[in-house]
């Protein structure tokens, strides 16, 4: 039996992960992932994250590294979720750069070359 301490929110998804009750995270995790390294994407063949941006520990190219944003995503920008500040960074690149980084670097338009669905699926993977 479990107890109230295991039923909170993290080990319980991490529970139903291993359970295979979470499918569908599970799908958004891989598909993110295999989209986040990929060369080019979406419909016009865009530069992939991949290219610009690492996921090593202070391994800087053109962006970045993304390695732990989703911890440092949460306090970007005041009142802000780390889901929101991740999504906007994808689809608004221009409306926070991080400091040493040049505002028009980033493709502009992945909001509209890549679908709703593939932009939450980089998001999962990146949380």
């Amino acid at each position: 039996m479990l107890s109230k301490a295991q039923l909170s929110t993290p080990f319980l998804a991490l529970f139903l992960t291993a359970c295979g009750g979470n499918s569908k995270q599970e799908e958004q995790l891989s598909q993110g992932e295999k989209l986040f390294k990929q060369q080019e994407i979406g419909f016009v063949k865009a530069p992939g994250c991949i290219i610009c941006h690492s996921l090593i520990k202070d391994f800087k190219l053109a962006g970045p590294s993304l390695y732990g944003i989703g911890k440092r995503a949460a306090t970007r920008k005041k009142d802000m979720t780390a889901k929101e500040y991740i999504t906007e960074s994808i689809t608004k690149p221009s409306a926070y750069v991080v400091d040493g980084y040049r505002h028009d670097v980033m493709y502009p338009h992945y909001e509209n070359d890549l679908e709703p669905e593939e932009i939450e699926n980089l998001v999962t993977f990146l949380l």
